[in-house]
């Protein structure tokens, strides 16, 4: 058995135990790289292993489109938050042209060990490394219009995007086997230079710190990648006081290629699975007010970083026809993935903003 394998019986096991049933995005993540012979069957299959829901009761005569986002549309309103998004993980050129932002395609996600669920908020576990909007003991307000097509949630727009670094590489999951190690070095070590080159001039950023503390501690997504905080439950680990007193080494070239080496560890297929890095094909960016963040490939300057109630990570939207918006994907902002500017929003009594997304 595959360490992935062990890993979703373990996953199941824990929703079992936690919430008496199989839950529907842990049973949506089962058949994850696994084909059907229709590409409905990807979720109609899954009413044999889950507990009949009204919320989700999908028809054969249903368009594959209609589908896939109503069991989005259960998924995020079962769960009670927005980690679900974090599903989406597709090639933007490759998706069903007619599927809504919002909703991922699984029909891409069809073969044995092509690919694997690279979100921020951990979208299988029950507990968040971030809570950049979490809601403290409730759910927020997530709808839909009446046929699901449109996702109606409400948050603010932090800041926009001003300007993009390059797309680090990731794995190749064109092929099963191994990712060649010396030029996804060399990539990589190239990519994370370019985004070095795009801090400002002045030293100090918005949170107090220096520009290069918060740059790496940015690239790293505030994690102690290549351990996990705990053997036995895989929780990523959140940098403490001894790890940042460590990061500026990162600076030099020992310390680059030290972290280069951790990464590099974890192109291995059987890694690729615990995913123990988080940097495989994001784009480093700042925004006008001097943020910096870790975002998805097709993140672009003026899409709107976005904190959305029930979201732990924060979101780059980019704006639509009709006062809609499109999900471009998941972002880390460094300086506000604990709720910082959720708080002050809240303090500032601001209004929250309704994002109608298409």
């Amino acid at each position: 058995m595959t360490l992935g394998a062990l890993m979703l019986v373990e996953y199941l096991r824990k929703d079992m135990v936690a919430h008496g049933k199989i839950g529907l995005t842990m049973a949506l993540y089962s058949t994850w790289n696994r084909g059907s012979s229709y590409p409905r069957d990807k979720v109609i299959g899954l009413l044999g292993i889950i507990e009949p829901r009204n919320s989700f009761k999908p028809e054969y005569s249903w368009t594959v489109e209609k589908v896939y986002r109503v069991a989005m549309r259960a998924a995020i309103a079962e769960d009670g938050n927005l980690n679900c998004l974090g599903l989406i993980s597709e090639k933007k050129q490759s998706r069903n042209k007619n599927l809504a932002s919002w909703v991922p395609d699984f029909e891409l996600h069809s073969e044995p060990f092509r690919d694997y669920i690279t979100s921020l908020s951990k979208v299988l576990n029950k507990w968040s490394i971030y809570k950049a909007f979490m809601i403290p003991g409730g759910s927020p307000d997530i709808t839909t219009d009446e046929d699901d097509s449109v996702l109606i949630l409400k948050g603010f727009c932090l800041d926009s995007v001003s300007v993009v670094g390059t797309q680090a590489p990731g794995p190749d999951f064109e092929s099963v086997g191994e990712t060649d190690p010396e030029l996804w070095r060399s990539s990589t070590r190239d990519a994370l230079n370019q985004w070095r080159s795009l801090l400002p001039p002045n030293d100090i950023y918005l949170t107090g710190e220096t520009q290069a503390m918060a740059f790496w501690r940015t690239v790293l997504v505030d994690l102690n990648q290549g351990r996990l905080a705990s053997k036995k439950g895989g929780r990523p680990k959140r940098l403490d006081k001894s790890d940042l007193q460590d990061l500026l080494q990162l600076e030099t070239t020992d310390g680059m290629e030290g972290l280069l080496s951790t990464w590099e560890s974890c192109l291995r297929p059987i890694y690729r699975q615990l995913r123990l890095i988080e940097q495989f094909n994001r784009r480093f960016f700042r925004t006008e007010s001097g943020y910096m963040g870790l975002g998805p490939p097709d993140i672009q300057p003026g899409d709107a970083i976005c904190l959305l109630l029930g979201g732990s990570v924060a979101y780059a939207l980019r704006k639509s026809a009709h006062e809609t918006w499109t999900y471009v994907g998941e972002c880390y902002v460094h300086g506000i993935m604990d709720g910082e500017a959720a708080v002050k929003a809240v303090e500032d009594k601001s209004d929250f903003t309704e994002y109608r997304l298409v």
